[in-house]
């Protein structure tokens, strides 16, 4: 499951989502839907308790306003903080080059950009939920 619009990461990773949202534009848009789409999301990844997590950590990803509800990245920060352990850092440079870190080396990486994927695992098979 990836948290943010990259839908490319299904496709390379031979996936499904966990959820009906795999683009992420429209839930930061000041429009009258988005807190119920970002809420609609929430409860799709929580019911589907994904084996992988991936938190999208860039702009052009999301495209947030200053104005912008989001519920749906605080939720996803103490989601995957509770539920999930982290496996694996990309973080992409302003040149376009990207720096890998995997297992112990990603949890001791400290990002250098402001463009940063990170993967997580399931701690457990047990559900895991934490507040909407």
């Amino acid at each position: 499951m990836a948290v943010g619009s990259e839908p490319e990461i299904y496709f390379y990773a031979n996936r499904p989502s966990a959820s009906g949202y795999i683009y992420t534009y429209a839930l930061m848009e000041p429009q009258p839907y988005a807190a119920h789409m970002q809420d609609e999301m929430i409860r799709e990844i929580d019911e589907a308790h994904p084996k992988y997590v991936v938190i999208v950590d860039v702009f052009t990803s999301w495209l947030a306003r200053p104005d912008s509800n989001r519920k749906i990245i605080e939720w996803s920060r103490h989601y995957v903080h509770d539920c999930y352990e982290l496996v694996g850092v990309a973080d992409i440079a302003a040149d376009g080059t990207t720096r890998f870190a995997w297992d112990g080396a990603a949890r001791e990486y400290r990002p250098a950009s402001h463009d940063i994927l990170y993967t997580y695992t399931r701690k457990s098979d047990a559900p895991c939920s934490v507040p909407r």
